[in-house]
This record gives C-alpha cells, sequence and structure tokens, in this order.
C-alpha cells in the first residue's frame, strides 16, 4: 500500500491534494490537528495520513503540492519555554540569558498558552531585571567621559551628548585627550557644527580647570582614544589618569551590531574603568539591542544612551528600562 502524510489548513484543502498526488481511489487513514509556530503567532494545521492499493501509474505530484512534514512527535517535545528561548535567542540574546528569561516568563505567564500574555510577561521580566540611569541632580557629573574599543562611536556620541546639553540651555563643551590622533581633528569638526567649544589636550589638568569654570551649570564631555581590549597596559594607564579626577563619570561605549562574545569581553576589558553606565550606540543598523540589553543585565549596569543615527540632534534617545524591553521582544 502506498501510504503518505499531507499537511494543510483544512480538510478539503488536504483531501483535494491527496486525490491529485494518490487519485480518488485513495482513503484517509489518520487526521491530527497540529500547529505551525511563528514568533508570537502560530496557526492550526492538519496532518493528513491517505493510503492507496491502487496499482496505476500515476505521477507523484507529493512533493510538489506540500512542503515535507516534520514528524509530529519531534514538534511536540519543544515546550513553551524552549520556543521562547529561541525566540530570544534570534533577537541577539545569548543563550544563557534567553533561558534564564524565557523559565521566568512562563512561570509569570502561568500557564497561559497566549502569545500575547507571554510577551507581556517578558517584557516584564527584562523590565525589571534592567536598572534605570540616573540623569540629574547629585548623581550628574561635571565631567562625562566615554571610553571604548577603536570605531564604536565616542566621537560622534560625545558630540550628541555635549549638543544635547546645549539644546537643554546648559552650558557644555567637549574634550578630546589625544590631540594629536585623527579622532581630535574629527571631535573638533563636529564640534564648530554643533556651535559647541573644543578642547584638544593631553592634560587632564586642563580638563579640570574647564570643568571648574562650568561646574554647576554644564557638562564637560571627554572623547577618549579608542583601546582595543588586548591594551591591557594602555587602558589601565589611563584607567589610573581618570580615577585622579573628582566628580567624573565614565560611559562604556559599545555598538550594538557587535557580537555576544565581543561584547563580553570588551566590558572585561575595560573594567578598570570602574564605568556606571553602558551607551550603546548603532542601534539603527541592529537587528535588535537583545545582546546589549542582556549585558546591561549580567553587568548590573544602567544602559543610558541609545545612538540611532549620525544625525546630531535628534539620534541619541534616552533609555529606560521598559522602552528596551519592548525593543527586544517587540522590536
Amino acid at each position: 500500500m502506498d501510504i503518505r502524510t499531507f499537511e494543510a489548513a483544512t480538510m478539503p484543502e488536504a483531501l483535494a491534494r491527496i486525490a491529485d498526488a494518490m487519485g480518488p481511489e485513495a482513503v484517509v487513514l489518520a487526521v491530527q490537528e497540529g500547529w505551525r509556530r511563528g514568533l508570537f503567532r502560530r496557526r492550526p494545521v492538519l496532518y493528513v495520513t491517505a493510503g492507496s492499493d491502487s496499482r496505476a501509474l500515476r505521477p507523484d505530484r507529493s512533493r510538489e503540492a506540500v512542503k515535507p512534514v516534520r514528524p509530529r512527535r519531534q514538534f511536540c517535545e519543544k515546550t513553551m519555554e524552549d520556543r521562547v528561548t529561541e525566540f530570544l535567542a534570534s533577537r541577539g540574546v545569548p543563550a544563557d540569558t534567553a533561558r534564564s528569561w524565557a523559565t521566568e516568563a512562563v512561570a509569570l505567564a502561568d500557564g497561559a498558552h497566549g502569545m500575547d500574555e507571554i510577551a507581556r510577561a517578558l517584557q516584564e521580566i527584562i523590565s525589571g531585571a534592567l536598572r534605570a540611569p540616573s540623569r540629574a541632580g547629585p548623581a550628574c557629573p561635571s565631567v562625562s567621559v566615554l571610553v571604548g574599543p577603536c570605531g564604536v562611536g565616542k566621537t560622534t556620541s560625545t558630540t550628541k551628548l555635549a549638543s544635547r546639553e546645549f539644546r537643554r540651555g546648559r552650558r557644555a563643551s567637549v574634550v578630546s585627550l589625544d590631540e594629536g590622533h585623527p579622532s581630535a581633528a574629527i571631535l573638533a569638526s563636529y564640534a564648530e557644527r554643533a556651535g559647541i567649544p573644543c578642547l584638544r589636550t593631553r592634560s587632564l589638568d586642563a580638563v579640570r580647570a574647564l570643568a571648574r569654570r562650568t561646574a554647576g551649570t554644564g557638562t564637560v564631555f571627554v572623547d577618549t582614544e579608542g583601546k582595543a581590549p588586548g591594551q591591557i597596559a594602555k587602558i589601565h594607564e589611563l584607567a589610573g589618569r581618570l580615577h585622579g579626577m573628582a566628580d567624573v563619570g565614565l560611559q562604556l561605549v559599545l555598538p550594538a551590531t557587535m557580537s555576544v562574545a565581543d561584547m563580553r569581553r570588551s566590558a572585561k576589558q575595560f573594567a578598570p574603568f570602574g564605568y556606571s553606565n553602558l551607551l550603546v550606540t548603532h542601534v539603527d543598523e541592529a537587528v535588535s539591542a537583545g545582546a546589549a540589553v542582556s549585558l546591561a543585565d549580567k553587568l548590573s549596569v544602567p544602559i543610558s544612551y541609545l545612538g540611532t543615527g549620525p544625525d546630531f540632534a535628534s539620534d541619541l534617545v534616552e533609555a529606560d528600562p521598559i522602552a528596551l524591553a519592548s525593543m527586544v521582544v517587540v522590536g
């Protein structure tokens, strides 16, 4: 006997496919209901098994009519927790964090099978795991220093932060700590376009003097030379110099397009700076900010801002836990 299994959305569709592939003499042997999974949607399907004793030579068009059907048993073995974990992994969240968040979200949903309930639980779990940044009051330093690897967007972010401060009616200036590096000239060009004073120096005393002149009325934003994670000696040397300054806030700048492994490596290598925030750039170029959000959770360090493009005036947005969780789950 010729026995085949067909997948279709409805029984009439299944019967039509069976007749076309096996002939009108074929009989239905079994019908099984199932689901086709998506991200946060699923649709019902039928798995119809048919058989025929006919010896007539008919072209086998079953492969043209339907896709190969995965055995139903394998599909059933995937739990809701597995599906949520896979979804989070597709959003850039590393496997260990994805599994942890998925387990908590499924438990919080309390047995709910609707994907909307799971999505809401997932956003609640992620937003609750993140710290909110401090933006005003005593926690707001008079000097803000951006550190990080080469090419992650520190120079552009320095100008964006200063431009944002300037538009709020406060005094703002930018400093390049490596006056001989090409990034210093780029920062000066950006600052001129934004109408912001720019200082190019290697002296922290000059930075202190500038900070004293703007104390209480504004912020000095400092761009540092990019350091490769392997340049341990240079990282420790610059970190030691900055630790001698008072009222300084340090932000680690990383792009959303960076891999999870490279993000974790950079976070570890730049730990001597004692950074208090993450600033995530290139968000507009990434599929999701999942990797950066999971890193913030792992380090228990808040994400302060998101760089979403090249424009100084509009492409820097404040980050908050609820919006970050929505970016991971919804996009």
